[in-house]
């Protein structure tokens, strides 16, 4: 577990030292952070619950015995290009790595505290999602990108990046709900365009990934009673800063478009949690919930400075790392299955 705390260790302390009046977060760090996460969570050697699931899926396309409609086709491509390698299973990993940590670098450079954002970020986006289910992890580090897009007014092309991270994961379709929100947020004429142009093709994608594909979902997770030990853990922890941004929504300085939207995904999550006791497989609504967790690097970078905990703002930096110090060490020694992400192996070393 030594290298996942010397890596918490070192956001944390950039964490405490960042300011909004001290930025050590520039371009150079950034590109650096990007290289080395990439390295980090597509060079693992061994490490997920996953794994071996993701070998399997790779020396099926390598020996050409699974077809590219049985996978999402972003993910099925990069497999195909690297499978004449014997070891290229790591350069896809690295490939999806890349994605995922340079859309996250870049979503934390947009918070007043990105080492904070990338702090919380750490325990279970960093180191669970992108380091265990691959595809899903660049499909919600694709929306993060989306997010930036939208906020630039650039309609279009984030409906490109929902659909391509659709493409590595069907959950993505969720995404779509975004750009919707986006058309709906002044009178313009051409908003109807937009929405005449979402509707059939978000329609498409989604009855192609999602609903062609239900019965297998109904197969897999409903009928089998999946369960997830910590499910329930885990949405409490998208539902506490969710309910801390629905009733403190004027105090996040953010543009209209991403309170809309983050307002959407904090009640998704407390439905999340209402679903979790009535859905037959608590997996299925986990799985789900994964989407919602870029919640958590939002809030937790505004808390600072938005001044409900009642404390300075470096004793609510501290107490944050320390809460999520207390989250990844908990996931560490009770989760039902951290025994496959320990120990960190890495081909590299």
């Amino acid at each position: 577990m030594i290298s996942y705390y010397l890596l918490y260790f070192f956001l944390a302390f950039k964490s405490l030292e960042e300011t909004q009046a001290f930025n050590t977060f520039k371009k150079v760090t950034q590109n650096l952070l990007i290289i080395f996460f990439s390295l980090f969570i597509g060079l693992r050697n061994e490490v997920g619950c996953d794994w071996s699931q993701y070998l399997f899926i790779f020396d099926e396309i390598r020996f050409g015995s699974i077809e590219w409609y049985t996978l999402e086709p972003a993910y099925f491509f990069i497999n195909s290009i690297f499978s004449p390698f014997e070891f290229g299973i790591y350069l896809v990993n690295a490939v999806c790595a890349l994605i995922f940590s340079y859309c996250l670098i870049k979503f934390c450079e947009s918070l007043p505290r990105p080492w904070l954002g990338l702090s919380v970020a750490f325990p279970y986006l960093i180191t669970v999602v992108s380091m265990g289910y691959t595809r899903q992890s660049v499909s919600i580090s694709l929306f993060l990108l989306a997010l930036l897009v939208l906020e630039k007014g650039q309609f279009y092309k984030s409906i490109f990046i929902i659909i391509l991270g659709m493409l590595f994961h069907r959950s993505g379709g969720l995404f779509f709900f975004a750009p919707l929100i986006y058309t709906f947020q002044s009178s313009r004429s051409n908003n109807l365009l937009k929405i005449l142009l979402i509707i059939p093709i978000g329609y498409y994608f989604i009855s192609e990934f999602i609903i062609s594909y239900w019965d297998q979902f109904v197969q897999g997770y409903l009928n089998a009673n999946m369960s997830s030990g910590g499910a329930l853990i885990r949405i409490i922890l998208l539902v506490i800063p969710s309910v801390i941004f629905i009733f403190n929504l004027n105090k996040f300085k953010i543009s209209n478009i991403s309170k809309k939207i983050f307002l959407a995904i904090s009640w998704m999550s407390i439905v999340a949690l209402i679903a979790l006791p009535l859905v037959p497989s608590s997996t299925a609504v986990d799985r789900v919930a994964l989407n919602f967790l870029p919640i958590q690097l939002l809030v937790a970078s505004h808390l600072p400075d938005i001044g409900i905990l009642k404390l300075n703002k470096f004793a609510s930096k501290v107490l944050i790392v320390f809460f999520v110090f207390f989250v990844l060490s908990t996931w560490f020694l009770f989760a039902e299955h951290s025994y496959c992400w320990i120990p960190y192996k890495n081909i590299i070393l």
